[in-house]
């Protein structure tokens, strides 16, 4: 969805990103006093809408005395804005932002946007400030100046030296440019953004660097994203569409499904045991499809996690045998499912955002399951008691939607083979607590294969690491 301006700034404030005061206004009277508590012998009277080129279409208003305030606080307010990015219409404006004048030396232009041809975060910088870019572009492509950034990696100090020196910055400004971009791309993949625009960004004539006007995209809630956010948000190309599909089917219903029917012929303590190999699979698949090299290291670790498994599988064995293959391969399915999800999540992701991806894939797999129930269910089985309800909604919100956002969140920022690692200390944790609230036994050789599965998975993490 869209922030207004007002609310960009008070984000990259957070992120120590100098802004000039301001305060947003509701009515003339609020403007008028924002003015007065703010100070100075000059403001800017700026309307909020949703589109840009405001100050072209009278939108944006210098105003040197209260009085101006007033005047342009009456013109603003509740008329319509037309700009070129609104129709002929135009834009009801319903609120303002009355902000400190600043004295300008230079201005220069700032974006970070989602680049979806390289799946790569475009840093787009130019000293033609406070104008027109597509105008800037199009007459003067060399004053465009354009470096892609990994998401998995981050901005990195080298590109952001060299982006600073060819916008001919001051050079009493670049260290505290080169600090201020590395706090926009922080605001910018952390608040999960499709574009963060500053035009103009300032010089003031005592050098100090000032984000003047500010633009956001963001996808921060799952309702919004799915209801609200569909028709501002950047579109989806063809193949992001078919990967959330995909992938909100193999990860948060197949998986789910297959592991749910291995339950009903093995133990808990087992079950989460083939699970916890999803990470060993992640570093499979990951050197089968992408041709990384695995090495003696990892191989031992590989041997380790599955001689883990094999032991607590002979234990279950002697202690049932009935279903225990069925159950076993159920459960190993689902966790190479999940692998692939894992795998699958983390490169779409870093194309169109950790919130989004979530919000769109948990639809599609809550569609699935409500289909599936049509299909294989009467009606009457959703006559359940109170207590079956509450139980269904509580692991829907602490089991289900907090974790998935969650995971979705760390895939972003750390990668899907890490954010693999780190969640396979989970499964271990079931296999105690299967101990504890579900009476299953728990043997000095479930230990012993645990323990080796553990071993194994934290060896291919660490190597990760370093």
């Amino acid at each position: 969805m869209k922030i207004h301006e007002y609310q960009a700034k008070a984000i990259l404030s957070r992120y120590g990103v100098s802004v000039p005061a301001g305060v947003a206004c509701f009515s003339v009277e609020e403007a008028v006093l924002a003015a007065e508590k703010l100070g100075g012998n000059k403001w800017v009277v700026k309307a909020q809408i949703y589109a840009g080129g405001r100050g072209k279409g009278g939108g944006v208003k210098l105003a040197k005395s209260i009085a101006e305030v007033r005047q342009f606080a009456e013109a603003m307010l509740f008329a319509p804005l037309v700009t070129h990015q609104t129709g002929p219409q135009g834009r009801i404006v319903h609120r303002l932002y009355i902000e400190q004048g600043v004295d300008i030396r230079h201005e220069y232009y700032l974006a970070l946007v989602v680049d979806r041809t390289s799946q790569c975060v475009s840093l787009i910088a130019s000293d033609a400030g406070g104008m027109d870019i597509e105008q800037v572009a199009a007459g003067s492509p060399e004053k465009i100046h354009k470096i892609q950034i990994d998401p998995l990696a981050g901005l990195n100090l080298r590109d952001a030296e060299r982006i600073v020196r060819e916008i001919d910055l001051p050079e009493s400004c670049q260290s505290a440019a080169i600090t201020m971009l590395d706090a926009l791309y922080r605001a910018f993949d952390e608040n999960d953004a499709s574009l963060l625009e500053i035009n103009p960004l300032i010089v003031t004539p005592d050098n100090r660097l000032i984000a003047l006007d500010a633009k956001m995209f963001s996808v921060p809630f799952f309702v919004f994203a799915m209801l609200h956010g569909r028709a501002q948000a950047t579109p989806m190309a063809r193949h992001d569409w078919l990967a959330v599909l995909l992938l909100g089917l193999m990860g948060y219903y197949l998986a789910s499904f297959l592991d749910f029917l291995g339950l009903q012929y093995i133990s808990a303590g087992l079950e989460r045991m083939i699970l916890f190999l999803y990470p060993t699979m992640v570093v499979l698949i990951s050197a089968l499809v992408f041709r990384a090299a695995i090495g003696r290291r990892v191989w031992f670790a590989l041997l380790l996690s599955y001689v883990g498994i094999g032991l607590v599988f002979v234990h279950d064995f002697h202690i049932t045998s009935d279903g225990l293959f069925m159950g076993s391969s159920l459960v190993f399915a689902s966790a190479l499912a999940y692998a692939i999800y894992l795998i699958g999540a983390g490169h779409t992701i870093a194309r169109i955002g950790s919130m989004r991806f979530t919000a769109y894939a948990m639809t599609v797999a809550c569609l699935a399951c409500i289909a599936q129930f049509l299909l294989t269910h009467p009606l009457d089985d959703l006559q359940q008691s109170t207590r079956v309800y509450g139980l269904s909604i509580g692991m829907a919100l602490f089991s289900t939607v907090m974790p998935a956002f969650a995971l979705s969140a760390a895939m972003r920022r750390i990668g899907s083979m890490q954010t693999s690692m780190i969640g396979a200390l989970g499964p271990v944790a079931t296999i105690y607590l299967a101990y504890v609230f579900l009476a299953e036994q728990l043997s000095l050789v479930q230990l012993a294969g645990s323990g080796l599965v553990l071993i194994g998975v934290m060896m291919i993490s660490m190597r990760k690491m370093e």
